[in-house]
């Protein structure tokens, strides 16, 4: 069954809802929702796609293409890691602007590693992302050799996140 030619999601739930995030899902291989896409990323702040930036290309939506008609566009093409390579990826985030100041000056990359201790002799990496109220962290070896030869319990790190919620740290009343 094909997806409906056009589809719009709101993803701000998954967010708190404190966001005003928008989604739309098209089905690209048809000629009019391929001139919606670009009709989108013509007005579009950023392009965001878990497409391959050659099969992108095949359809028109490569970045040479789409930049033209979009200077300023921010293009980005997303790709899973972790699983097969040494370098896991955690993101965490809140709610409100009050919690997100809390978080960008308490969770650096030594309060990570001690509630982290298995990071302690690995290079991490640090990202403030305000508009997400999101730091992210790429923990750089955490895997090992990968899930294939990883002896860790979590062998691709999809648990990360939990396990560092289930960390006890000092955290003010009013922001929980």
């Amino acid at each position: 069954m094909r997806p409906k030619l056009i589809e719009f999601i709101d993803i701000s739930k998954r967010f708190g809802g404190t966001l005003a995030l928008k989604s739309v899902s098209l089905d690209i291989h048809h000629p009019l929702a391929l001139e919606a896409v670009y009709r989108l990323a013509d007005r579009a702040d950023v392009f965001l796609s878990n497409y391959r930036e050659s099969a992108l290309e095949r359809l028109g939506l490569g970045y040479e293409t789409l930049s033209v008609r979009n200077p300023r566009l921010v293009y980005a093409v997303a790709s899973g890691f972790g699983d097969k390579g040494p370098d896991a990826n955690l993101g965490l985030w809140v709610r409100n602007d009050e919690a997100y100041e809390w978080l960008r000056a308490t969770i650096t990359t030594g309060s990570l590693r001690e509630l982290l201790p298995e990071t302690a002799e690995l290079a991490i990496d640090r990202y403030e992302l305000p508009n997400l109220r999101a730091v992210n962290f790429v923990l750089h070896g955490l895997l090992g050799d990968g899930v294939g030869g990883s002896t860790r319990f979590d062998p691709q790190a999809k648990a990360l996140g939990e396990l560092v919620r289930a960390r006890v740290i000092d955290m003010p009343v009013e922001l929980r």
